[in-house]
């Protein structure tokens, strides 16, 4: 995937209005100290995940050349600095040469088998067959430590001559590579467990994820991946070497135009792109294009599409190194970059970090107003907003990396214009909304997990994020489908005995016995995000009539009929919404009667269809509704009040045009619904959010007209 915003102006010493991705990154990069260590930029983090109570722990895995042992020993504890002061590279990818020696516990079969192999094939390779390196592999081999071979892959370490504990002494190790096991003797070990045994550590706690190779020779432990000449070959293998170490490039063959830079130059390949990591965010745009590049007579020249010059591949390496440091955020679950670009003028990049986190918080905070805060205190932000941000939500699962959406040029001051928007028009749905957010969107439409966590459908959301950032036309009816799913899913969750998907929704909050809470929350929103949306003008259609923007009412007052009213024509409903509105109160009415006579999970809901209803479908609620009332003995003078509300914004009950779709009218059956339960729970000075508890329904319709 390539993500275009513009066509770069050489050279990047010149800050140019619009960047392209690569060159953004290599941007970045450009910026990164002169004496910064390149190989800082390949350090990888780790894949094994640590939980808050447990300790985690580095090991060794040293070859004794005076004693011909192996042995693992001096657990370290772990920290992020160890990935750096020892090099933790990561794997190599699959199809080069497996030299790294620092693994994590998971990958230990590395170690056991290819590497001292490939490593001294790589060391043949970038002609240093003479360093001590390479010496040390001879002397382990020599010491029947190691065998090495003649290709990729060849080797072994000699298992018999690890060094085990006295419970396991005089026992057999053979190494189950496909099953990832270990085995001593009779016992199977998986690779942790086998580190802990031969440790004879016995907390479970105490976790080992790093292995670090080491020599022991003449006294001394030599950590392999701190020696120079290692770090060295490192550095050659991903073209980062330092300026002593490179090989001055011939000047005699064909000139390219890099495609970050634009300049004419020596030495610009493609091949480069090959070094990118396969899970950082070079690996976004295409590096080979068939039907952009030539045919030889030797294959497809791929130096004619993204060949790139040896500097920007540097700068793009240190770029990638530092967006994964200080860009790195989520949305929706999903992880994030945030990059932040100048319009105007050149943009600072001092307080980046600043910014991304900022940017990171709007997806966070649980209210627009929260956000709208700290931006407004922050004099840089808002005396230089003329930047636009660049967003790619990705997914990787350590050895391939997959775009599943980009907003690009978004502009700094739509961010503070979809915040601001959402700040109006939540606060004038206090106290049914008591706050609300860019994240809220994604507690609000339904993602499905897989077994093991995966959101299967989690791309609706992004694509709603998309929408409202570039300001694409988005459905109306897409929403009601939302709502509508969102409600049926949320409440049929809420039914089980335990919660078991769609927990992106935050239904532990009304699990087991708040589900009217849910709804509440729920359609409240959805009527914000549509009023949000249309007053961005990136609806469809409008939905709602404008406002007369009434003055907040009493809350004493907000079960009145006139309360209501004024409701209603404050959110601009249509004449049919607002009969759907008021056989939702009917609705709710008829549920609190359920609830005091034992049915705490209201049959009534299972009356509404969240497929979609027809209009003749809710005529036939409506006549049920009547019917459970007259059942339950609750035709006062409330419940009339609100049979005369649906009769006069509905007419007579006959067969004629209706303007509003099947999952509309569920949601403004729902909406007056949600109204009630909010108007009840507001007396007893609810907190909605976390702090949730069903309403008692007997002295809350005591409080009824």
């Amino acid at each position: 995937m390539r993500i275009r915003m513009h066509s770069p102006d050489p050279p990047l010493t010149r800050r140019c209005p619009f960047m392209n991705l690569p060159q953004l990154t290599a941007h970045l990069g450009s910026l990164v100290p002169a004496d910064y260590d390149p190989l800082e930029s390949k350090v990888k983090s780790l894949k094994t995940k640590i939980k808050s109570e447990e300790r985690a722990y580095a090991v060794f895995l040293t070859f004794d050349l005076e004693r011909r042992l192996i042995r693992i020993e001096d657990p370290i504890p772990y920290s992020q600095d160890i990935l750096y002061e020892y090099g933790y590279f990561g794997n190599n990818d699959a199809a080069t040469l497996q030299s790294h020696v620092v693994r994590e516990v998971e990958s230990l079969h590395y170690l056991l088998t290819s590497v001292w192999n490939d490593l001294q094939l790589a060391l043949r390779k970038q002609h240093m067959e003479g360093s001590q390196l390479s010496k040390w592999i001879a002397k382990m081999e020599a010491a029947e430590l190691i065998v090495t071979g003649n290709k990729k892959g060849n080797g072994k370490v000699r298992l018999d001559r690890l060094q085990l504990p006295g419970s396991l002494e005089g026992q057999s190790v053979t190494l189950q590579k496909e099953n990832q096991k270990i085995c001593v003797g009779s016992k199977e070990f998986k690779y942790e467990d086998f580190v802990r045994a031969m440790l004879e550590h016995g907390n479970k706690k105490d976790r080992f994820v790093l292995v670090i190779s080491a020599v022991f020779d003449q006294g001394d432990r030599i950590v392999l991946s701190q020696y120079e000449d290692y770090r060295k070959l490192v550095r050659k293998i991903n073209n980062l070497e330092l300026p002593d170490e490179r090989e001055e490039d011939s000047l005699s063959g064909e000139q390219r135009v890099c495609y970050v830079c634009q300049q004419l130059k020596y030495s610009v390949k493609s091949e480069y792109t090959t070094k990118f990591s396969r899970t950082g965010i070079n690996k976004v745009f295409t590096t080979t294009t068939i039907n952009s590049a030539r045919y030889k007579t030797a294959g497809y020249s791929y130096d004619d599409t993204y060949a790139i010059c040896l500097e920007c591949y540097r700068h793009l390496v240190n770029g990638e190194a530092l967006i994964e440091k200080r860009f790195k955020g989520s949305i929706a679950r999903e992880s994030a970059f945030f990059l932040p670009e100048g319009l105007l003028d050149a943009f600072s990049y001092d307080n980046i970090g600043r910014i991304k986190d900022q940017l990171d918080f709007a997806f966070q905070c649980p209210e627009a107003e929260e956000w709208l805060k700290m931006v407004e205190a922050d004099v840089d932000w808002m005396q230089h907003p003329y930047f636009t941000i660049h967003i790619i939500v990705y997914r990787t699962d350590g050895t391939s990396f997959t775009v599943l959406e980009t907003f690009e040029d978004v502009p700094a001051l739509r961010f503070m214009q979809i915040m601001r928007t959402i700040r109006q028009v939540s606060g004038q749905l206090k106290p049914f909304l008591q706050g609300m957010s860019l994240g809220n969107i994604y507690r609000m439409v339904p993602v499905r997990e897989t077994k093991k966590g995966e959101q299967v459908n989690v791309g609706r959301i992004l694509s709603l994020y998309k929408a409202l950032f570039s300001g694409y036309r988005i459905r109306s009816e897409t929403l009601f489908d939302y709502a509508s799913e969102a409600l049926d899913k949320g409440i049929s969750q809420l039914s089980k005995e335990k919660i078991d998907n769609y927990r992106n929704m935050g239904l532990g909050e009304y699990h087991p016995d708040k589900v009217d809470f849910f709804i509440q929350r729920m359609v409240m929103q959805y009527l914000a995000l549509i009023r949000v949306l249309q007053e961005l003008s990136i609806l469809d259609r409008p939905v709602f009539t404008p406002p007369f923007r009434m003055e907040e009412q009493d809350m004493q007052l907000y079960e009145s009929v006139e309360a209501i009213e004024q409701f209603l024509d404050r959110q601009g409903f249509s004449s049919e919404a607002k009969a759907l509105f008021y056989l939702g109160c009917m609705i709710h009415r008829v549920g609190v009667e359920q609830y005091k006579k034992g049915h705490k999970t209201k049959p009534v809901l299972k009356k509404i269809h969240f497929q979609g209803m027809s209009a003749s479908e809710v005529y036939r609620l409506y006549y049920d509704v009547l019917d459970k009332l007259r059942q339950y003995d609750a035709f006062d003078w409330y419940s009339e009040t609100l049979i005369e509300g649906f009769h006069r914004h509905c007419g007579t009950l006959r067969e004629r045009e209706w303007s509003l779709s099947d999952h509309a009218n569920v949601f403004y059956i729902m909406s007056g619904y949600a109204y009630q339960v909010g108007a009840l729970a507001g007396h007893k000075g609810r907190k909605q959010d976390g702090n949730a508890t069903e309403s008692d329904p007997a002295s809350a319709i005591a409080q009824l007209p």
